[in-house]
């Protein structure tokens, strides 16, 4: 079974790749996805680092973001507690998968290079777009400011550090049609 781990910075199209593969019916693990989950079935174990962000039973994550991105510390404690839960549900993902048999397999992974995962992969690929294009789909989503997308960006490894890193860039700064050519390249070639 290949595994192929999908990463790259914010607002570069990981979620449009991601459909993409599923479009070819490729099994896919979006971390995100993991992560919502997390909240939404275990709101507790968050509430318990950060009472201030559990509001009507549920993490509200527009406070919680103010709090990890300002205080270092309060990050890695939330960091320590959600990346060995979204890398168990991932292993579990990909498991199943193989008992499936499963031939090719994606892992959405954010932070891949940040948290070294990249070794766990035969293959990754990073999804890339002009500088003002990411800029545009960031401040386009829901409480994004530019002084949150700054705070994001100083924690993920820059784009053109990821590329040189990735064994394929799949260009989303293009039409939809060029980034579809580029994955089914990348499958069938």
């Amino acid at each position: 079974m290949k595994k192929i781990a999908l990463t790259g910075s914010i607002a570069m199209g990981k979620t449009f790749i991601a459909n993409i593969f599923k479009q070819f019916s490729v099994a896919v693990y979006d971390s995100d996805l993991a992560v919502k989950e997390i909240f939404e079935q275990q709101p507790e174990l968050i509430a318990k680092l950060f009472p201030e962000c559990y509001v009507d039973g549920k993490i509200d994550k527009n406070i919680l973001s103010q709090i990890i991105f300002n205080d270092p510390q309060k990050r890695k404690k939330l960091e320590s507690i959600l990346h060995p839960l979204v890398a168990k549900k991932r292993e579990i993902f990909i498991r199943r998968e193989k008992y499936k048999r499963t031939k090719i397999l994606v892992c959405d992974i954010a932070l891949l290079f940040e948290k070294n995962y990249q070794r766990y992969f035969d293959q990754v690929v990073v999804a890339s777009a002009p500088k003002f294009m990411q800029n545009k789909r960031a401040m386009a989503r829901k409480f994004m400011t530019q002084d949150r997308l700054s705070s994001i960006l100083k924690l993920q490894m820059p784009d053109h550090k990821k590329r040189i890193k990735a064994d394929k860039v799949v260009y989303t700064g293009g039409n939809r049609g060029s980034v579809y050519r580029q994955i089914k390249s990348l499958l069938y070639s």
